[in-house]
């Protein structure tokens, strides 16, 4: 061929698009149960996009995969030429014995041919000869429960030599909850005079559908021995047998309004009463613990308070606490109550019911937190002393005294100069009360302006606990009618309004997103009502929130 037809060769390569081509071949087409199979994919297009290859999860699982990208070269009569190409290469687990398939794969709008696949039983001989080496058990701790109680699931892997691959998943179930009890376990144990080491993984498994739920069978490929330059790894496997749970729906003796089941449920009730006593506007605080093993704290129902005559009730958020252990889950729910009474007397705590289903009794059990009886006593108001006066002189007797003896003149002159120093006295007193008048008023306004201020600066600051303290000291000097803030938030629904959401942070706890802009307008709301000297206030307050006027 002549030098001209070389070159117009080349130059023809050179300038047509060479089709990607793609390829799928396997390292076997028949595998044991517990075999792993090497499926590798090949594009000669090096810029081919990540594949997807879910249409294989059908038959298998995907272990894992990885890519490579890969250059050849070839020397035809010294010419040189080159090709780039990637291979996908991924590690299957057949899920099922009998004839399976891998499926046409479609990349770059390029399909593969189907490559079909035989799975078969490991023999007896082979698995006889793994247990002794590799071995599974699995025990449940029932095999009968009820929907959403807790059963405890473990799985122990056992192995006499050096192995190494991954342990098992927890069981994915499809009408199940499973939780995770424990880390891996590891130690030694001796069975038939042998030494194992034990790999050990528990589980809780809460069944969220009555009738049976079939636990799969547990699957373990690995490799025997340490490998090296002058010893091979051989491949083991272990299978577990599976399980089957028959779960009951919730029975019909159970009559309480939330299904619990499970065990040991134990509850606890804390007063913060102070030894003094409580008065009629005084917070305190009711926590109640209900604590529960073989249950979520999910599952446990809220406490729940209606209202109770003569005081206001208001239920936090409760705290719960979940604690794993090898036992399964239990669980603590914490719920406080915080209480203002709004009346003196006699204030009565109802009690609180609690019906679960006891697991081990199989019966309805009910735990009762038992009611209280808390004595209210009114606010402290002044009390009006009235004025201790002079008693009148006992008659005396006659032969008693020697006075009547005296000159009459002695006796006018006693009454005139007892007289004349009552009426001394007494516009002594008048005089001092006129100098005093116009001051009397000075230090308590203020006084007045002083708690106001600070009282605004508190709601202006969004500081829940200091604007409360002040507002309750503040109310009392200027609403002495009242006994607290809640009597006069039940005359005044404004302040009500924006007085609660205060009052409800406080005891709560949740003081954070506390507000008090609204505080301030109904504070100043209580002095342009038109029933403000009904209510006991200064008219300096007006001023003092508008100082406009």
């Amino acid at each position: 061929m002549k030098p001209l037809s070389w070159i117009l060769l080349y130059l023809l390569l050179v300038a047509s698009p060479i089709k990607a081509t793609i390829t799928a071949t396997v390292d076997r087409n028949q595998i044991s149960e517990f075999d792993l199979l090497n499926l590798t994919i090949r594009s000669s297009d090096s810029q081919t996009r990540q594949p997807d290859f879910s249409a294989l999860e059908k038959d298998f699982e995907i272990v894992n995969s990885q890519n490579l990208q890969n250059s050849s070269y070839t020397f035809i009569n010294g010419q040189q030429t080159s090709r780039a190409y990637i291979d996908y290469t991924l590690k299957l687990r057949p899920k099922r014995t009998g004839k399976l398939e891998i499926p046409a794969l479609t990349i770059n709008n390029e399909t593969t041919q189907p490559i079909p696949i035989r799975v078969i039983q490991q023999s007896n001989a082979m698995r006889q000869q793994m247990q002794e080496v590799l071995f599974f058990e699995t025990e449940l701790d029932a095999t009968t429960t009820y929907v959403q109680a807790q059963i405890i699931y473990s799985v122990k892997l056992y192995y006499s030599e050096s192995i190494s691959g991954d342990f098992p998943a927890a069981p994915d179930l499809e009408d199940a909850v499973v939780e995770i009890l424990e880390e891996e376990k590891r130690y030694e144990t001796i069975l038939n005079n042998r030494r194992f080491y034990v790999l050990e993984k528990r589980y809780a498994i809460f069944p969220q559908k009555s009738g049976p739920l079939l636990l799969p069978k547990e699957t373990f490929v690995g490799t025997r021995g340490r490998g090296g330059l002058f010893s091979a790894r051989q491949r083991v496997s272990a299978i577990s047998t599976g399980h089957r749970v028959q779960v009951k729906p919730v029975p019909p003796a159970f009559t309480g309004e939330q299904w619990l089941p499970g065990k040991n449920l134990m509850t606890d009730s804390k007063l913060n009463l102070p030894e003094a006593g409580i008065k009629v506007g005084e917070p305190l605080n009711q926590v109640i613990s209900v604590s529960m093993q073989g249950v979520s704290g999910l599952l446990l129902p809220d406490i729940k308070l209606s209202d109770i005559p003569g005081a206001k009730i208001y239920v936090d958020q409760p705290i719960i606490e979940d604690t794993e252990s090898s036992n399964g889950i239990s669980t603590l729910n914490r719920t406080t109550i915080g209480i203002v009474p709004t009346q003196a007397g006699s204030l009565v705590l109802p009690e609180i019911r609690i019906p679960w289903w006891n697991i081990e009794l199989d019966r309805q059990q009910t735990a009762i937190i038992p009611g209280q009886t808390i004595d209210v006593k009114p606010l402290d108001t002044p009390v009006l002393v009235p004025p201790i006066m002079q008693g009148e002189l006992a008659p005396v007797g006659p032969g008693t005294s020697s006075i009547d003896t005296r000159p009459q003149a002695w006796k006018w002159v006693s009454m005139g100069l007892l007289t004349v120093w009552l009426l001394t006295a007494l516009g002594w007193y008048l005089s001092r009360r006129g100098e005093r008048q116009p001051n009397r008023s000075a230090p308590q306004e203020n006084q007045v302006k002083t708690d106001t201020r600070e009282l605004l600066a508190a709601c202006q600051g969004n500081d829940a606990e200091l604007a409360h303290h002040l507002l309750l000291r503040w109310l009392r000097s200027e609403f002495p009618a009242h006994q607290s803030a809640t009597t006069l938030a039940a005359l005044q629904p404004a302040f009500a309004t924006a007085f609660l959401p205060l009052e409800k942070a406080v005891f709560s706890g949740n003081t954070a997103d506390w507000q008090g802009q609204a505080l301030i307008q109904a504070i100043k709301g209580l002095q342009s009502t038109t029933d403000n000297a009904s209510l006991g206030s200064t008219p300096y307050l007006a001023k003092a929130l508008n100082p406009g006027l």
